[in-house]
């Protein structure tokens, strides 16, 4: 079915532009283009604040039923608890309210979204981040020693920066790009589409192969493998949301607690020809376990970069589940977990197995690559979790093998 262009539609996509280019904003802006990069986080900043009465009010007006609560719930514990820790650790209040606030804007555009019109959903949002994968590329092949000198949280520069910024920055928008991609040509049975998408996820593994981002390449060639195995798998009777749980609750206490007695991580760096502290993650963690410690039930709450740096050394531990506990504490990372579960189970109970199945082998493979990489503030990680939260909503499009 083609898409309905209507007044409506067309105000909530400019609407979801705006707030995916402010909200996730490209890097390199800040440095070719400041008082662009100071008006849109102005414009973010305004946003933040007032998009969420804005979808309240469509949500309203266009009479919207919310049926499925505890996503909402569990988010907006996760949020408090936050807040709080910020507020009774004197931290970056401001920040931590505008952080907060872009994810629940995100969050009720994609509602809005999925309820009405999930087909212009995904058509518009490859449509962006596939136009931010051929420019980054160009970028990264136009100047192989980067585009740019950036400056580290300690003080130090570096030059491994293109369009969408840091090499690390990449992976939100790449990773987002191929599941949303790998799931739409499940539900659409098109070779043209499957194609065409497959062409831009190996455009974005160019890019992540020539800046030497081993751990962003390998989680993408496995995404795409675990799209092509949903449908065997979708016939297993496994519950692979609590296997997932389980192994990465196992790699966390390896890797983190283990690594710190254990000399036998050695011989997997070795292995993998990386240096011996995983470019040195363990001293990041060290000092990040060290810093949970100290605050152990409410964290240090949300701080600017350099205040992170002062303790942990850098401005991200590079391990998502230490980022949640350094932040919150155990209240905020029990509550990270349960998000991920719930968003998990979600996807495991669809009716429809395959797409389900792809979306929980999709987020359990992010959730690995999240203990060695900083995925940092990037909205569009709460993103992909509400996208498998609606597993549903996505997958009724599909009728007959074709688009409703």
């Amino acid at each position: 079915m083609r898409i309905k262009i209507n007044g409506y539609t067309i105000f909530l996509s400019a609407i979801y532009f705006l707030v995916l280019f402010t909200f996730a904003p490209i890097e390199s802006i800040y440095h070719y283009y400041p008082f662009l990069w100071s008006l849109i986080s102005i414009v973010a900043l305004a946003f933040s604040y007032l998009m969420p009465f804005v979808v309240l009010l469509i949500m309203q007006k266009k009479d919207f039923r919310v049926k499925k609560k505890s996503y909402g719930l569990i988010l907006g514990a996760y949020m408090l608890v936050l807040i709080f820790s910020t507020l009774i650790n004197d931290g970056a209040l401001e920040q931590g309210l505008s952080y907060i606030l872009k994810i629940i804007s995100y969050t009720l555009i994609q509602y809005l979204f999925l309820k009405k019109n999930p087909r212009l959903y995904i058509d518009f949002t490859l449509s962006i981040l596939w136009i931010y994968a051929v420019i980054n590329l160009i970028t990264v092949l136009q100047n192989p020693g980067g585009m740019y000198i950036g400056v580290m949280s300690d003080g130090s520069s570096n030059s491994w920066n293109w369009f969408l910024g840091y090499k690390n920055s990449f992976l939100p928008y790449y990773y987002f790009a191929a599941v949303l991609g790998c799931a739409a040509a499940i539900i659409r049975k098109s070779k043209r589409f499957t194609i065409i998408n497959y062409i831009m996820i190996v455009i974005m593994e160019i890019a992540l192969i020539k800046v030497d981002a081993v751990t962003s390449y390998v989680g993408m060639v496995i995404v795409v493998i675990a799209s092509l195995v949903t449908g065997v798998i979708s016939e297993l009777r496994i519950n692979i949301s609590l296997i997932s749980m389980i192994i990465n609750g196992v790699i966390f206490v390896f890797l983190i607690i283990m690594y710190r007695v254990s000399p036998f991580i050695s011989y997997i760096v070795t292995f993998f020809k990386r240096d011996l502290t995983f470019s040195n993650r363990r001293i990041i963690w060290d000092r990040a376990i060290d810093g949970i410690q100290d605050k152990l039930w409410f964290g240090h709450g949300y701080q600017i970069g350099s205040d992170v740096a002062q303790v942990i050394g850098m401005q991200h531990p590079h391990n998502m589940y230490l980022w949640q506990l350094y932040r919150g504490g155990i209240l905020l990372g029990l509550l990270f977990a349960i998000l991920l579960y719930v968003s998990l189970q979600q996807s495991e109970k669809s009716k429809y197995s395959k797409l389900g199945k792809f979306f929980v082998l999709a987020l359990s493979i992010m959730m690995v690559m999240w203990q060695f990489e900083a995925f940092g503030d990037n909205i569009l990680i709460f993103g992909l979790l509400y996208l498998c939260f609606n597993t549903d909503r996505l997958g009724s499009l599909e009728q007959g093998g074709q688009i409703k």
